[in-house]
């Protein structure tokens, strides 16, 4: 990418690229507070993401739907998790990447900055809650309120049709690989997230950071 790479628009990943999380936290609170002897975190993860029902939340599932469906799927009662802890417990998942509040930080009056997500409700409200930098995004482009999740190619239309912005305009930054291909067959420009020294130099030689 050149100086002159003609990037509008860097859009971002959210868990693995501005901030850290880690699933297997809220698993083990659950599986603690659940108190049934078969269920161990690693059973937790089974049944609620395995099971394929993280991914109906991500697609737009009320949340009040999807924790009854989640209780019943762990074989416990709101006596054992009541929904406000429960809603507390899935949302506290996500630690600060201060280099890349610095880099989101940099970017501003440089280039349009925008959010593309495979999240929930829940993760959602907790980061707007708690990481009060995400204001600085123009827009978030979340698979629970599109219907929609990456790497269906929709979500890139979504994108490209959403900003008024072309394909090769975008930059889009993520840490999972076959998103980052979904992006380029979309037309998008698009590279794997591994480490932000990486990414700076990526948004140095598009000219969108100072040298």
């Amino acid at each position: 990418m050149s100086k002159k790479s003609g990037i509008e628009g860097v859009l971002f990943d959210i868990g693995g690229v501005l901030l850290d999380f880690d699933h297997m936290l809220s698993c083990r609170r659950i599986a603690a507070l659940a108190e049934l002897d078969y269920l161990d975190y690693k059973e937790v993860y089974k049944r609620l993401f395995a099971s394929g029902l993280e991914t109906e939340f991500d697609l737009g599932l009320p949340t009040e739907l999807f924790y009854s469906r989640a209780l019943e799927a762990l074989g416990s009662s709101p006596e054992a998790i009541s929904y406000e802890v429960f809603i507390e417990i899935w949302g506290a998942i996500f630690t600060e990447r201060p280099e890349m509040k610095e880099i989101v930080a940099e970017l501003r009056g440089n280039t349009r900055r925008l959010i593309l997500s495979n999240t929930n409700a829940i993760h959602y409200s907790y980061i707007e809650e708690h990481f009060s930098w995400f204001k600085e995004f123009e827009a978030s482009f979340l698979s629970f309120k599109l219907g929609i999740r990456k790497p269906d190619p929709a979500i890139f239309e979504a994108v490209i049709e959403s900003t008024g912005l072309t394909p090769r305009s975008i930059l889009y930054i993520d840490d999972i690989e076959s998103h980052v291909m979904a992006a380029k067959e979309a037309g998008i420009e698009a590279v794997l997230f591994t480490t932000t020294d990486a990414l700076r130099a990526v948004l140095k030689e598009a000219g969108l950071l100072k040298p």
